[in-house]
Order: structure tokens, then sequence, then C-alpha cells
């Protein structure tokens, strides 16, 4: 089950958008392609370094494994040239530990469901029900959250081999104004290995849980094409 966890020199440095990190996730390959736009945060530039190492240490303590991170390259350019306080718009690819290095405890297909109704079953405990339709499910958590809270959405849609769960954060930043942010983590099976990819972006209606949905099924769609060999 994933945990909910809670982004960038010169021009010259930004990293290449859209290429393919290569990780292993125990000892099989996995290619882990970066989501459209998207630009792979570097450990060894200074400004992207101690993020990294922050991050790393706080989903180990969640039973998960930084693969990589990425950042919307426009936003990358402008956080390692001091433009901007924080990230908006990241991904991250994280794998289950403990899942690494032993066979799965059960199919892939079985695992999907099961996290599903699991994911579903958390989000209740905060809400008297879930409603059906995605975004208003988002809306209504918007208004319920509070500074420094996170929700689950519970389940915002399920593929063939891949779960789609949600979660929204309020927070504030330095000078700026309270933000919410959703993420969509999307959760599927490379080669009977576990792999997560979580999409964060700013709240700003409902629409904004089914415009990461689409990015994340078409980020999926492309996992599964890097990893078929």
């Amino acid at each position: 089950m994933p945990r909910i966890v809670l982004t960038l020199l010169a021009c010259s440095m930004l990293s290449s958008p859209s290429l393919a990190a290569d990780v292993k996730i125990g000892d099989v390959p996995i290619r882990l392609p970066q989501p459209p736009g998207y630009c792979e945060m570097d450990p060894v530039i200074a400004t992207d370094a101690p993020l990294i190492a922050r991050l790393h240490s706080t989903i180990a303590k969640t039973g998960n494994r930084l693969l990589g991170m990425s950042v919307e390259c426009a936003e990358l350019r402008d956080w390692r040239n001091g433009k901007r306080p924080d990230i908006d718009h990241m991904a991250q690819y994280q794998t289950i530990a403990e899942l690494e290095n032993r066979p799965l405890p059960d199919t892939p297909a079985k695992m999907v469901e099961n996290l599903c109704i699991n994911m579903d079953a958390l989000a209740r405990r905060s809400m008297d029900y879930i409603l059906p339709d995605t975004q208003e499910r988002a809306e209504h958590v918007a208004r319920m959250l509070t500074l420094n809270e996170i929700k689950l959405l519970g389940m915002v849609a399920k593929d063939p081999l891949v779960c789609y769960t949600g979660s929204m954060q309020k927070f504030k930043v330095e000078n700026r104004d309270e933000t919410i942010h959703v993420t969509v983590i999307a959760t599927t099976f490379l080669k009977s290995k576990v792999v997560q990819l979580y999409l964060f972006a700013p709240f700003t209606s409902g629409k904004t849980i089914t415009q990461l949905l689409d990015k994340q099924r078409t980020n999926v769609s492309r996992l599964q094409s890097a990893n078929r060999n």
C-alpha cells in the first residue's frame, strides 16, 4: 500500500526533459521515463541535493524508496535561479522497500484490487461517505481541509494492473498564501516489481484531479511501453 508523503542554477545546467532514467528494483532493471515537459532533479547540483536528500529520508520512513524525481522544466529553472520559493508541479517515482527483494505476496491483479479497496476504506475514516464523482469529492475535501492537514481521496480510477489514488494537503510556504496541493498516485507492476508514480499540482478546482488523472494515464502508458522487454 502506498504511503502518502510528501521540489531546483543556470539554464545550461538544466536536466534534459522527457528522458528515461535506468534504476534497479531489487536486481530487476526498470526504465523510468520522465513525464512530458518535466526535467529530472540532479543530486550533484547544489540547489537540488538538499531537497533530494531530505525527501529520500522522509520517504524511507514511510517504508518506500525514492527512485527518482522531476519537476516541470520552467519551474525547475526558476527554482534553481532563485526566482521561486518552492515547487508546484513535481513527479516522483517510488517503490515499496520491503517488496524489492522478495516475491509479491499475491498476483498483481489481486494486489491492485486490494489496494483500491483499502485506500477507499482509509479515505472513509475522515469522511462520512465518498462522493462517487471524483471532481465533487476533491472540491468537498478542499473545503474541509485545515492548515497542514492531509486527507485521502481514496481510489480515483482503476485500469488493468493500475490503481490510481489521490490525496490533498493544505500548507503555507514563506510569504505565499495558503496553498492546497493535490496528488494522484499511480501504482502498477512491472516485471513483478511495484512502481508508484506520484504527480503533484496546485488544486484550483475539481477539474484539477481529472487533469492529473489524464496525465497519469499517459505517464503510465509510457512507463509500460519503456519496460516491455
